[in-house]
């Protein structure tokens, strides 16, 4: 029996959002009840078995089929911060417990990925049976994909290259872009601005409480030695003067790995990396934040070489005429996740859709009829109070950052982020960080600064979880 792959993804390790194309072919696809079968196994180290797949043989005889519509059902985004023993997060200087674990987003230092990556293992066979009466023999195994990695990103359009019959992203040069840690021009798992420091134009704004995140890829992802040992803050005052820096090590004991050891895959968790750089996540950290910065860089570097981009964030007041602030997250087309301060005019809106009925007017059960002031005709039987708010961004600065901001509005999990509290100690409160929200913008009209000059956006949230209200 000859069993051959005429087809297969250009790279090991993408995003699952991508084509994951496989074509294969059995000599034997002309026999009776002839189907290709597909074994696939998944999870943290590639050994959960995550069933048998079958697919027919098109007119030529062989078996194509698209992996990544299966994988996709087996990632997912981290929204708390990891558990992994001996690698935990912290919130305030707590290691992360299973049932009180912190939102990622307020993780002090590092954390490792808890749901977004997963190894896969994929065993192409077939099945047929040798006359039309009897059932089919199952052959496994007939050729054999192994530690195959993935995250929950996405690739928009038409991102993938071509290479001979195969398709794939490659991770160190997407859309022009590293997104592998290689070099002082590799990024971040963001499109957030990359402006350099001291262009003359601006990065992302932040306040003095905000928490934040960046992600990077590392380990069977980048593929080199050394990895980012460490992540760094460098602050500056606002005559760009530099002031201060500090460091933290990717190490356990700060919820982080440098996965060194891990080339087999043996815990895809350790592949995709949080690092805490907000303000707030500052404090949690202890770390000591000048009262004069003015702006910080971040940037990941191993023992002898910085290995991104130096991201720039600018401190952001209140706003001059006092309208309130809304941060929000939101899942990025990566998988992770972004943050966006709205400083301009945000409004409240509550709709209320209630149902009624009559109450029966005093009380008929007694030996006289009986009625008092309270007693009611029409009531209400069930209110439903849903919150909106309509929110203002701040006028754009550049197409990089109009552009960046658009994921926002096609995002399928955006939440309300609150800040720092003080008074919260470890572990987090529940609840206190995240509000789920939804976007209800139809569309939006893309900017760019030739056509536009200056532009802001306009959206337009719903809250996930509507108001509690007594029944009536």
């Amino acid at each position: 029996m000859a069993y051959i792959t005429l087809q297969q993804p250009l790279y090991k390790e993408m995003p699952v959002g991508t084509d994951w194309v496989y074509s294969v072919n059995d000599s034997n696809n002309n026999q009776f009840k002839f189907k290709y079968l597909l074994q696939i196994y998944g999870g943290s180290t590639g050994a959960d078995y995550l069933g048998l797949f079958k697919f027919s043989p098109n007119d030529l005889g062989n078996g194509i089929i698209k992996v990544n519509e299966i994988l996709e059902q087996y990632v997912n985004s981290d929204n708390l911060g990891s558990i992994y023993p001996g690698i935990e997060s912290a919130f305030k200087g707590l290691d992360n417990v299973a049932g009180s674990e912190c939102p990622i987003h307020c993780i002090d230092k590092v954390s490792l990925s808890t749901n977004n990556t997963r190894r896969f293992t994929l065993k192409f066979g077939s099945e047929w049976a040798s006359t039309p009466t009897v059932s089919p023999t199952q052959y496994l195994a007939q050729n054999n994909f192994i530690l195959y990695l993935s995250f929950n990103g996405v690739a928009y359009n038409n991102e993938g290259v071509l290479q001979g019959s195969n398709y794939g992203i490659n991770l160190a040069d997407w859309n022009s872009n590293s997104y592998l840690p290689l070099s002082n021009t590799s990024k971040f798992l963001t499109d957030a601005p990359t402006t350099p420091f001291n262009s003359g134009s601006y990065g992302q704004f932040i306040g003095d409480n905000d928490y934040a995140t960046l992600s990077f890829l590392t380990g069977k992802f980048a593929n080199t030695h050394p990895k980012p040992s460490k992540y760094k803050i460098q602050f500056f005052d606002n005559t760009n003067t530099f002031i201060s820096e500090v460091y933290k090590n990717i190490t356990p004991a700060n919820g982080g790995y440098n996965t060194a050891v891990d080339t087999t895959l043996e815990d895809a968790e350790k592949h995709l990396q949080y690092i805490g750089i907000g303000t707030a996540n500052m404090k949690g950290a202890g770390i000591t934040i000048p009262t004069n910065w003015n702006s910080y860089l971040v940037f990941l570097q191993t023992p002898t070489a910085t290995v991104t981009y130096a991201y720039t964030y600018f401190k952001q007041g209140a706003d001059c005429k006092g309208f309130e602030k809304i941060r929000l997250t939101w899942l990025n087309k990566y998988g992770v996740w972004d943050y966006y301060n709205f400083t301009k005019k945000n409004t409240r809106t509550t709709d209320i859709d209630k149902t009624e009925f009559n109450k029966v007017k005093g009380n008929w059960n007694g030996s006289k009829y009986v009625k008092h002031g309270y007693q009611r005709g029409r009531s209400i039987l069930n209110s439903n109070a849903t919150e909106t708010m309509s929110l203002n961004s701040d006028w754009f600065r550049s197409d990089e950052e109009a552009a960046w901001l658009e994921q926002l509005f096609i995002s399928p999990e955006v939440y309300i982020l609150k800040g720092y509290d003080a008074t919260d100690t470890a572990p987090a409160d529940f609840g206190e960080y995240m509000i789920p929200v939804i976007i209800t913008n139809k569309s939006y009209d893309k900017y760019t600064e030739a056509n536009d000059k200056v532009a802001q956006y306009n959206l337009d949230i719903e809250y996930a979880i509507n108001k509690r209200i007594q029944r009536g």
